[in-house]
């Protein structure tokens, strides 16, 4: 089975609706993100047979304070929130204007998340999956523009 599918397949069977949602921060500062979104959205719909919601959360740093706050509402209500690929030094970044650490931590100690590892290739936030990040930090993401050395 697909990984992703074993999880969504946890959740309904604990009673719940799959509410998942992709952040796409990652990536947020390349100029083909809405691309991204829409492929990974995709994936998940034909081999998962899930419907994703995209985040929003692309970007922090352009003062739309309406739309970090959307995207907050989105992830708040979501009981699985993954990050999509691109670049982790670029979405944490990012995530430092953001209470995002506070509401995953809050969704997590309320037992509307759990905490737990799927072999994916995606980080997974929700089930709070560190592990499988895509980039390696400073210097690694050339194309990143928070990346110092890049």
């Amino acid at each position: 089975k697909v990984p992703h599918r074993r999880v969504f397949e946890r959740i309904t069977a604990s009673g719940h609706a799959a509410d998942p949602v992709m952040l796409d921060t990652p990536f947020g500062f390349q100029e083909n993100a809405p691309i991204l979104a829409a492929s990974t959205t995709k994936y998940f719909s034909d081999s998962v047979s899930q419907n994703v919601e995209v985040a929003g959360l692309a970007r922090t740093d352009t003062g739309d304070t309406a739309a970090v706050e959307s995207a907050m509402t989105k992830i708040r209500d979501a009981n699985w929130v993954f990050a999509g690929p691109g670049s982790p030094t670029f979405a944490l970044r990012q995530w430092q204007r953001t209470d995002l650490r506070d509401v995953l931590a809050e969704a997590e100690a309320t037992g509307r998340v759990q905490q737990g590892h799927v072999e994916a290739p995606t980080p997974i936030f929700g089930t709070h999956d560190h592990s499988h990040g895509h980039g390696h930090g400073p210097g690694h993401d050339a194309e990143d523009p928070d990346d110092d050395a890049g």
